[in-house]
């Protein structure tokens, strides 16, 4: 649930869109005319098993979590032609409205508390530096970024969103394997990023995610 990729010039506190994000997991790479890397080059992803096991004091929400899991395996099942479709044809599925407006509304609340918390990090990125010839790592202006990896204390303050990535995990593999045997995808581990972008300017440099 992040904007990567679109301008957030215009937000206020925090955004998160109800749209998925497919990649056909062929480790783009660019290098545009310009010089500038266009790759995650120098990042490290981990990737780690979430749970979304909720413990006593998890906080409540607009729909209990067997339902939040059930409406995102739905949304998946309900457009999996239209995503190996889009894979197919583009490479990459981007749907809008993928869960809807009141699943939106507690998964956005949640992200603007763990920042409000701390728990998130200033977003880093990387471009071309043509003078040195080399990569180089830069801050994101105004873009704070965290992994979901669940555990007690993130599912206290953002169950859905957890949930989520959870749901997801388990549901994009089966999609896409079917139609790309050769992509491999596991239902039990991935790798996740959560935006927060804040006012005065937010925005992120158009750039391509890969595999890192």
């Amino acid at each position: 649930p992040s904007n990567c990729g679109k301008c957030c010039r215009s937000v206020s506190s925090a955004q998160i869109s109800s749209q998925a994000v497919v990649m056909n997991g062929k480790g783009m790479s660019k290098r545009t005319k310009t010089g500038q890397d266009k790759s995650s080059a120098g990042f490290k992803k981990t990737e780690k098993s979430v749970t979304s096991k909720p413990p006593e004091e998890a906080s409540s929400s607009v729909e209990g979590p067997a339902a939040h899991l059930e409406r995102i395996a739905s949304a998946f099942k309900d457009r999996s032609e239209d995503i190996v479709s889009a894979l197919k044809t583009r490479g990459y599925y981007i749907g809008d409205g993928l869960l809807g407006e009141s699943a939106l509304r507690a998964m956005r609340a949640e992200a603007v508390k763990l920042r409000e918390l701390g728990l998130m990090t200033v977003g880093k990125s990387t471009r071309w530096n043509e003078e040195k010839q080399e990569v180089e790592v830069y801050d994101k202006d105004n873009v704070f970024t965290m992994q979901v990896e669940g555990g007690e204390r993130q599912y206290a303050v953002a169950p859905r969103l957890v949930e989520y990535v959870v749901q997801v995990t388990r549901s994009l593999p089966a999609i896409v394997n079917a139609a790309f045997p050769q992509a491999a995808l596991r239902d039990t581990h991935q790798t996740n990023k959560l935006a927060v972008c804040a006012g005065a300017g937010a925005r992120y440099d158009k750039h391509y995610d890969n595999e890192g």
